[in-house]
């Protein structure tokens, strides 16, 4: 694959929404223009793991602050693409995508933390946050059998493609909202931009555990599996030594300044009293008001507390961990 160039595409068709995981599948690209530089505006879409290159899509620039204010960023951008840049893998690292001496902020969560909340008010901040960039999903759920035929360290590669484009686009003060399948393969991401800090969401169990129930319709043990991942990927990240700062839901919703001063932000206390009243994921699927009427299975909370203690059953964590599964416990509490 020696001598492989970057490749501009027109874009032939589209599906109107993408998806569960952002895929080349999503587009249709018209016949490649060889020999082209990725344009200002492109940002990382998706990986196609068969042609071994990213899709980078393009976006018009007046269109960048709508599409970082959705609270899905890859629909907005399957939605909003102009066009196409393909760039082969082993191209990627010559980039340079991001200038030097950025931080980004990643923020991981297990989802229904208040996730999607946080990055609404980083925006309206001006802290540019990407809110669900797809790729990173893509990197956690990709058959780990894909990675054995690809050259080591491929997934920090794409990460790192990925995460400097949207520092590019956001500029110094950059924060990255994941989406909780990013849990599964945490040290790609944080790898892929090394000088990144990172701020793991959590949540009082009880509610978290209802909330995902609620909304997505997951059974006991689907949501004790995300429980897990999301306590293993802080397991992983605390053995690798990496400093990662607790953001609990109930802080964000108690005390919204002090929750942005951990991102060195803030917004006058009339207009954060507003953003906090508004639903963050109005537009979506899983708004307040298509979420109200979804039943709740009788005896959930005793289904998942059985779930969860048979899939946690002799897995040791470090004692922060342990500290933090206890804390989510007790938080909430009557």
């Amino acid at each position: 694959m020696s001598g492989r160039t970057t490749h501009q595409h027109d874009i032939v068709s589209r599906y109107a929404v993408p998806s569960d995981v952002a895929s080349p599948e999503d587009l249709t690209l018209g016949p490649a223009r060889p020999g082209l530089a990725l344009p200002q505006d492109a940002l990382a879409y998706c990986a196609d793991f068969t042609a071994r290159r990213v899709i980078f899509t393009h976006h018009e620039a007046a269109e960048l602050d709508d599409m970082f204010a959705a609270p899905f960023l890859f629909v907005e951008q399957l939605r909003r693409a102009t066009g196409a840049t393909t760039v082969p893998f082993e191209s990627l690292g010559a980039l340079r995508l991001a200038p030097p001496g950025l931080r980004p902020v990643l923020v991981f969560s297990p989802g229904r933390t208040g996730s999607t909340l946080l990055a609404r008010l980083l925006t309206e901040s001006g802290v540019g946050c990407a809110s669900e960039p797809d790729m990173l999903t893509q990197i956690a759920r990709i058959h780990p059998g894909t990675w054995d035929s690809l050259p080591p360290g491929t997934d920090t590669l794409l990460a790192g493609a990925c995460i400097g484009a949207l520092c590019r686009a956001l500029g110094p003060r950059t924060a990255v909202k994941l989406r909780g399948w990013c849990n599964a393969r945490p040290m790609a991401m944080v790898r892929g931009f090394p000088q990144c800090r990172v701020v793991f969401m959590l949540r009082g169990m009880a509610g978290w555990a209802m909330s995902r129930h609620r909304v997505f319709q997951e059974t006991p043990d689907a949501v004790a599996a995300e429980l897990y991942r999301a306590l293993d990927a802080l397991d992983v990240l605390a053995s690798a030594r990496v400093g990662v700062e607790i953001l609990w839901y109930e802080t964000l919703v108690s005390d919204a300044p002090g929750a942005l001063a951990l991102f060195d932000a803030r917004l006058p206390p009339d207009r954060l009293d507003r953003l906090m009243q508004e639903d963050s994921q109005a537009d979506s699927w899983i708004s307040r008001r298509r979420v109200a009427g979804r039943p709740v299975q009788d005896g959930f909370l005793r289904g998942f507390a059985a779930a969860w203690a048979a899939r946690r059953q002799g897995r040791r964590w470090s004692a922060g961990t342990q500290a933090l599964l206890e804390r989510m416990w007790d938080t909430g509490r009557a």
